[in-house]
């Protein structure tokens, strides 16, 4: 939660280290088989790690335990494994072989229309006193761009589209000398094993190094058209998060150009980008036509993810995702932990829902204030405050916001401005910006960029001093603005001046 309110109004750090791993990892990528194959990063001797065989046999049998009284999962998970031999993502193994044994838990995904189940394997598991995997390998630096980037900048698109890699761990393919750490106990053919051992061929879901490693990949594969394809390069570098994907264009013709050549690059390296979705229904017949879509869901898909927003193709509206806050409703208890632990799920990184937010985030204050313990009764004026806060939850759900920044007035635009204004009480302090455009015909419109809020410190401050604070956070979002959207806009004049002096 908390690194998400930093978003737009902190500068992230980069350690010093990330330019060695990064020349490590590439040093060991190979190509090989129209796809990329990589050591795992290790950071200490492999020789470290200790047999764990006897704890992951204990966990795989209570996994086996488990699914007979599941058989939805279990014949889900025969699928994944039948699919996974037959491609060569996974293999039977040498029983001999000094290793890793990773346990996994089956992660079952109801709301998805694709694959439901998904193997996890739990690289951190280790006996006590020993090392785990993970703890043998370095994590990498996090190569993605920043989720509010992208956000921010789908919106300044007439036609927005996206997509997502299929099943893109399971393509960058690991080295044959690191196989041995990546092993599992599995199901046996019949009756008169117990079970038998499987290696990953691939990278795995549970591996702290397998996101850097997925990021990395892709970095370095869409950097060799950096120069013959830099339109195509330029966005799929800004624009894919891990295995997701979302950008746009102001035209049919520019869009379907950027999202097949995006789907052709990735496709070099065995990465099948799927899943096209888009606002404009000519862009979707076009990928229709073209073999880049297999069905028309542009009617059908009202629910559609991305980033964690909802988006609402059929109208171009986005709304914040509270499936996850309502099913947390179920368990809701009035404690310091329940209201914290709720609190974490409010995915909102442009501050749509910043009034709403900054009042969980006052009563946390006050329940801090209080001392209260983790698991104890809220008192009685804290808990309607909560249950008050808890029940508007459900109204934001259905709240939305138009996808498009300039979706108001029709035509070019002859000029865009930014307008941040922030203010300050005694209880919280924060800033907003706004869009104001107008067209070549004088027509003028305004839309929402993005907000940021801070409850005031415990220690008390006057209201000047606040106010300060709130145009600070101003001025930080006027810095990460001018950035964001360098050259599509004309950054408020006097009034920037004088926040940047409180930099």
């Amino acid at each position: 939660m908390w690194e998400i309110e930093n978003l737009g109004i902190c500068d992230s750090e980069k350690s010093e280290s990330d330019k060695q791993v990064i020349e490590r990892f590439e040093k060991n990528l190979k190509f090989v088989d129209n796809r990329y194959e990589t050591g795992l990063l290790w950071k200490r001797d492999p020789g470290d790690l200790s047999d764990n065989f006897d704890l992951a046999r204990r966990q795989f049998n209570k996994v086996r335990k488990e699914l007979k009284n599941d058989t939805f999962v279990k014949e889900q998970l025969m699928e994944v494994i039948k699919y996974q031999k037959e491609h060569n993502i996974i293999q039977e193994c040498d029983e001999n072989e000094k290793g890793y044994f990773m346990p996994f838990q089956a992660m079952v995904r109801k709301d998805k229309l694709s694959t439901q189940v998904r193997m996890v394997f739990n690289c951190s598991s280790c006996a006590k006193g020993n090392v785990s995997l993970n703890d043998c390998l370095d994590q990498g630096p996090n190569l993605n761009p920043s989720v509010l980037d992208i956000i921010l900048g789908f919106p300044k698109f007439k036609i927005g589209f996206c997509g997502d890699i299929e099943k893109a761990f399971l393509v960058i393919g690991i080295a044959e000398d690191d196989k041995k750490y990546l092993k599992f106990l599995w199901y046996p053919d019949d009756d008169s094993e117990e079970f038998k051992i499987m290696q990953m061929n691939r990278i795995v879901f549970g591996c702290n190094c397998s996101p850097f490693l997925l990021s990395a990949t892709i970095k370095y594969h869409i950097g060799k058209y950096s120069e013959t394809n830099k339109s195509c390069f330029e966005m799929l570098n800004g624009s894919l998060y891990a295995d997701d994907f979302c950008h746009g264009a102001d035209d049919v013709e520019s869009a379907f150009n950027l999202s097949s050549d995006a789907v052709s690059i990735l496709s070099d390296a065995s990465f099948n980008l799927r899943k096209l979705h888009t606002n404009s229904k000519q862009l979707q017949d076009l990928w229709i036509q073209n073999s880049l879509c297999e069905e028309n869901s542009f009617e059908k898909d009202n629910k559609l993810k991305v980033l964690g927003l909802v988006w609402n193709q059929e109208e171009d509206m986005l709304r914040v995702d509270v499936t996850s806050l309502l099913e947390s409703f179920k368990f809701l208890e009035n404690t310091k932990r329940s209201v914290l632990s709720t609190a974490a799920k409010v995915f909102d990184p442009v501050g749509f829902l910043s009034p709403f937010v900054v009042r969980i985030k006052r009563l946390m204050q006050e329940i801090w204030e209080r001392g209260l313990d983790w698991d104890s009764k809220l008192p009685e004026d804290l808990e309607s405050k909560w249950k008050k806060w808890c029940a508007e939850i459900e109204v934001l759900g259905e709240m939305k916001i138009e996808r498009c920044y300039f979706s108001r007035v029709v035509g070019k635009m002859d000029s865009v401005e930014v307008h941040i204004f922030s203010d300050a009480s005694i209880v919280a302090y924060g800033a907003v910006a706004y869009f104001r455009y107008v067209n070549l015909r004088g027509e003028v419109g305004t839309s929402f960029v993005m907000s940021k809020s801070r409850i005031s410190p415990l220690k008390k401050l006057s209201l000047p001093r606040l106010e300060l604070m709130g145009a600070l956070i101003a001025a930080r979002l006027w810095k990460y603005l001018s950035k964001v959207f360098c050259g599509l806009v004309d950054l408020v004049r006097q009034s920037a001046v004088s926040l940047l002096g409180t930099l």
